[in-house]
């Protein structure tokens, strides 16, 4: 069976048209990345529709529940070493056909071809406990897992649209999983499936802006946690995966420009579309969000459609990275 995945693996490859190991590899855990998982998934998925086999694979995403504060309290290049020895140990785990790929957040994702066992939160539970009393961190770590299956998907459209859906399921299931207190566990049984494109920290001191904002965003389909000054919103970003995160240039406590300072040093959300919400928009307000990787100002009174659309853009553009 080994030898049918590493074949599996080759067509892949074969698919993407790349040699480039930097396209289809984690940089740091050199580890298979979600690029190449999406391919992956397309290739198998249409081998077992032309074999007429009907297999349930399962997808698990394992995020570290305390990567910020390892980061905050050490650095970045340990919090990188936290994320490395994790897959060491995941693999030391994992059954012979599984694979191993490198998620977007803080982990990895776990494919599973065709589980025989009896119970999958079971198996699941395994790894969840091995890395809880493992000594090979620099500290002692925990991981949320999330669990799809294809079975949990819509079956109608093309493979592509198949492989679509159920990463996305993932995607949010780990984040109702972070939603949890640590070494959670997510699967269709314990969370409402709702349908939902992505979610969002929106940072505002004004509660009549905060709860405007919030509504808009809720009544189209986006999960919204709010915060009405810089430092919970800070607090926030450390411990969730945002798509997008909205903070006002005057929140109390901490301002938007430091907000962003501070997620640059050390959060899981430094790369997630950050946008900056002001009440005059000038040319130094407009250098100063350039130095820090702010990726959109927009001035008040805020269009929320226009925002709207900035995220729908950007997470569909970064969807396809």
């Amino acid at each position: 069976m080994r030898y049918d995945i590493q074949q599996k693996i080759d067509m892949t490859k074969e698919t993407i048209k790349t040699s480039m190991d930097s396209f289809i590899m984690d940089s740091v855990t050199q580890t298979y990345n979600e690029i190449f998982l999406k391919e992956y998934l397309i290739n198998y998925l249409n081998l077992l529709s032309h074999q007429k086999a009907e297999k349930n694979i399962y997808l698990v995403v394992m995020h570290v529940d305390n990567i910020s504060k390892i980061n905050v309290k050490y650095s970045n290049k340990i919090g990188d070493e936290t994320i490395v020895n994790l897959g060491y140990l995941l693999r030391q785990i994992q059954s012979e056909d599984d694979l191993l790929f490198k998620s977007k957040g803080p982990g990895y994702i776990l494919l599973i071809h065709d589980f025989q066992g009896p119970n999958i939160k079971n198996y699941v539970s395994k790894f969840q406990n091995e890395i809880r009393k493992s000594e090979i961190f620099i500290e002692p770590i925990t991981i949320s897992a999330a669990v799809v299956s294809l079975n949990d998907i819509q079956k109608d459209g093309t493979v592509n649209d198949i492989v679509k859906r159920i990463l996305i399921k993932a995607s949010q299931r780990i984040s109702y999983a972070f939603d949890m207190p640590d070494n959670a566990y997510c699967d269709k049984d314990n969370v409402v499936d709702r349908v939902t494109l992505g979610k969002l920290l929106i940072a505002e001191s004004d509660p009549l802006s905060l709860t405007i904002g919030k509504r808009f965003f809720e009544r189209n389909q986006y999960r919204v946690v709010d915060a009405n000054d810089g430092v919970l919103a800070v607090k926030l970003a450390n411990e969730q995966l945002f798509d997008a995160i909205i903070v006002d240039r005057y929140t109390y406590k901490l301002d938007g420009i430091t907000v962003k300072q501070h997620l640059n040093r050390s959060s899981i959300n430094m790369n997630t579309i950050f946008i900056l919400t002001v009440q005059n928009k000038d040319v130094t307000i407009i250098e100063k969000a350039n130095h820090i990787g702010v990726d959109y100002v927009i001035a008040k009174p805020i269009i929320y459609e226009e925002i709207l659309g900035i995220i729908e853009r950007e997470i569909k553009k970064r969807m396809k990275s």
